[in-house]
């Protein structure tokens, strides 16, 4: 928050009114808040990520056990 009372002081200093230069700041404050990603989300997305990850690799296990099955079956027949 400190940074915008610096860039609050520094609109005033160029001579921007300090209606308009707090109206400024208010709105790029409220875009900020719904465009950047908070330190929340980017934990949710990391525990999003590794359950996918989680997911993918007992998939791609499952797929590997079967693989084996079917190998170790088209051998045994030959």
């Amino acid at each position: 928050m400190e940074h915008l009372y610096s860039l609050y002081d520094a609109l005033v200093s160029i001579n921007i009114p300090p209606d308009r230069a707090r109206a400024f700041i208010n709105a790029m404050e409220r875009d900020m808040e719904s465009r950047l990603a908070s330190k929340t989300d980017l934990q949710l997305l990391q525990a999003r990520m590794e359950t996918l990850i989680a997911r993918q690799t007992a998939g791609i296990g499952s797929i590997a056990v079967a693989a084996v099955g079917i190998l170790y079956t088209l051998l045994k027949l030959t």
